[in-house]
């Protein structure tokens, strides 16, 4: 019997844990199986053509929010060609209204709900021995668990739950090979189920938090610092759910850096203990980073969707991770969750911004399968698309045209905060002239779409006109102040980008060489280049001369009253391993 596993995920560089996870639980089968992996952006005719030529029994797809649709499509055109070929699904997009869902879509023959491993294994074991069942047989599926499928007369038949797995280290480990995932995101957990009851997530829907041994994620985790993959992606629900168990790890992990792979972790800031926070200020820059739900500061909203965080506590304890520069930070917002209002909403994203974290996702909630709210929706006026992924158009809170107008803040922040290419620059216009954050991206909104600047394509330059343009256009205070900061922000990017330099005069040039050849000046300045010839350095470097000390003007924290125009020469070392936070350092010479 051949089988074949495979999913679409979002991204290339994303990769699949559950196929492998399967994949390892049927190691010992004696089905044929093989793992392939596609993309949502693939043609899907390719997709049907890849899976029919391989002439497969089966063929079990991995379905979530994002590739639901396009599986379908796939599905439905492979049944055409090939009736024979039984298709099955598994993921949490199906789980819940299995039934439903087979009687909606007639060319899935059979659903895998819940934890897939132990369902599959048994299926695939069941399958291979007696074949698909008929109307008059299929005692031998009625007795598996975890399963939903269609008869050959049309009947629909689910069986009890599968029991979750209590001992998580029964499950192979994912990744014995790693041929096709170079370069890409590799998936993990070291636990699952949340020891939180948020109503808008389906870990909600399964009580309590189960662990694989610590030896057995230090054994794994050995395994990627050895072969020293790009990233991995810790998918705990609640990285620190268990404090002790979270600093081991973490300890593990700084013990036996390799000084290249990244570890990203889910983790609920609140709960980081001083001796945590002790620890995190010695790790390498780039070891670690942290994604931070916190969704909104509305205690009514928090109250209402069973979330209890201390958002002071996890303010105060950002802010010092912050002071580190060592650990990428990455908080969300949703924008839609009961009670929360647009004027309200903003309020969180002011509170948030404050933070500075180096990205704020503001996301829009889902009203998954299964999840409380969806359940609920009725309560709060929920509004919403029925096509995946199932988001909020508007509630009895926030109008669809307040919606828009979140989705075009949401838009901004990506363009203009998520990238750091403009952070000066945007904390010049938040401090100098006094305005809030969701204020300026409210108003950089406006001044996009009155410019029609949504319909089209930008490269980097025009986006750093484009800002220019906006400041001047709106009045703010000391726009040759702000010029000087925003080339500032594009010099440190790159040494070869041309927009804003002026054309350079023999003398700068002869100057600039003559700085380099000073030994003493390469000591000073460029300490990691010494023994290297100005040639060489040069390539590394840039020198530009600005209109006044934009660097004092930054380190004052943007005190304009004691700033005088003065011409001012930086010089630009774009050394990339001196900082992950930053793609050049600078001096004012």
């Amino acid at each position: 019997m051949k089988l074949l596993l495979t999913t679409l995920n979002s991204k290339f560089t994303h990769s699949s844990l559950a196929l492998r996870y399967i994949r390892g639980m049927l190691n010992k089968s004696s089905a044929d199986v093989t793992v392939n992996e596609y993309t949502i952006n693939n043609q899907l005719d390719y997709i049907v053509r890849e899976i029919y030529t391989g002439h497969y029994d089966m063929v079990l797809f991995s379905v979530y929010i994002w590739n639901v649709e396009s599986t379908n499509i796939i599905a439905k055109n492979l049944k055409k060609v090939a009736p024979h070929l039984k298709i099955f699904y598994g993921g949490p997009e199906v789980t819940f209204e299995s039934d439903k869902f087979l009687k909606d879509h007639p060319y899935v023959d059979l659903i895998i709900r819940g934890e897939g491993e132990r369902s599959v294994q048994k299926l695939v074991e069941v399958y291979h021995k007696d074949g698909y069942p008929t109307r008059e047989n299929h005692d031998h599926f009625k007795s598996l668990s975890g399963i939903t499928y269609r008869l050959d007369c049309g009947e629909i038949i689910s069986t009890f739950d599968e029991p979750l797995i209590e001992n998580l280290d029964m499950i192979p480990f994912p990744y014995e090979s790693l041929e096709g995932l170079e370069n890409r995101i590799l998936y993990y957990e070291s636990s699952r189920g949340c020891p939180f009851d948020c109503q808008y997530c389906l870990s909600s829907t399964i009580k309590g938090v189960r662990f694989f041994s610590l030896d057995r994620v230090k054994k794994d985790m050995k395994f990627f610092i050895d072969n020293k993959v790009m990233q991995v992606k810790f998918i705990d629900r609640t990285f620190n759910a268990d404090k002790k168990r979270s600093l081991d790890i973490f300890k593990y992990l700084h013990e036996r850096d390799n000084g290249y792979t990244n570890f990203h972790f889910e983790i609920t800031a609140d709960r980081l203990d001083e001796e945590t926070l002790d620890f995190l200020k010695c790790v390498r820059p780039g070891l670690f980073q942290f994604e931070i739900g916190v969704q909104t500061t509305y205690e009514p909203t928090l109250k209402e969707i069973h979330r209890y965080v201390d958002f002071k506590k996890l303010q105060e304890v950002c802010r010092k991770i912050k002071t580190y520069r060592n650990i990428h930070l990455h908080l969300d917002l949703i924008a839609g969750l009961p009670y929360e209002g647009y004027d309200r909403f903003l309020e969180s994203f002011d509170d948030v911004y404050a933070i500075r974290p180096e990205m704020l996702q503001l996301g829009f909630l889902k009203l998954l399968k299964g999840s409380g709210l969806r359940i609920r929706k009725d309560d709060y006026g929920y509004i919403y698309n029925e096509q995946p992924p199932y988001e909020i158009m508007a509630t009895s809170a926030l109008s669809f045209d307040e919606m828009i107008r979140l989705k075009g803040i949401e838009d901004m922040v990506e363009h203009f905060y998520n990238n750091q290419k403009f952070t000066h620059s945007l904390d010049y216009i938040l401090k100098v002239n006094g305005i809030a954050p969701s204020k300026l991206y409210e108003t950089l909104s406006d001044y996009w779409h009155g410019h029609g600047w949504h319909h089209k394509a930008h490269n980097q330059d025009a986006m750093y006109e484009i800002l220019l343009d906006f400041y001047q256009s709106a009045g703010f205070k000391r726009p040759d102040l702000f010029k000087s900061v925003l080339k500032f922000d594009y010099v440190r990017q790159s040494s070869r980008r041309k927009l804003y330099s002026e054309k350079e005069s023999v003398a700068f040039r002869q100057f600039t060489h003559a700085f380099l050849q000073d030994e003493d000046n390469i000591k000073k300045y460029l300490s990691d280049y010494q023994g290297s010839t100005a040639k060489q350095i040069v390539k590394k470097v840039r020198f530009e001369i600005f209109d006044y000390n934009v660097v004092k003007l930054i380190e004052s924290d943007f005190n304009i009253q004691d700033i005088k125009e003065e011409k001012t020469t930086v010089l630009f070392d774009y050394d990339q391993n001196k900082s992950v936070f930053a793609v050049s350092q600078y001096y004012v010479i």
